[in-house]
């Protein structure tokens, strides 16, 4: 039988759930959000959630050290 449309985009979302476990530091959490704003298999919703991420995170992201208060403030942006 032929993997479907729906079998990729379960296997695509799962992917994405056990890397966001695996994702501890910014940039990896910036890198799979990069891949979730790319796919065109995001919904609409997942999309949104992915950009509020890159924002809180593009001011950073680039830094070779970001401080302490920098990572802080971005932190409890991503909480919310």
């Amino acid at each position: 039988m032929r993997p479907t449309r729906l079998d990729a985009m379960e296997q695509k979302y799962r992917h994405w759930q056990l890397t966001a476990q695996d994702a501890t530091s910014y940039r990896a959490k910036f890198t799979l959000v990069a891949e979730i704003l790319k796919s065109d298999i995001s919904s609409c919703e997942v999309r949104r959630a992915a950009r509020h991420v890159v924002r809180a995170l593009e001011a950073v992201i680039d830094l070779p050290i970001a401080s302490a208060d920098v990572l802080r403030v971005h932190e409890i942006t991503l909480e919310h």
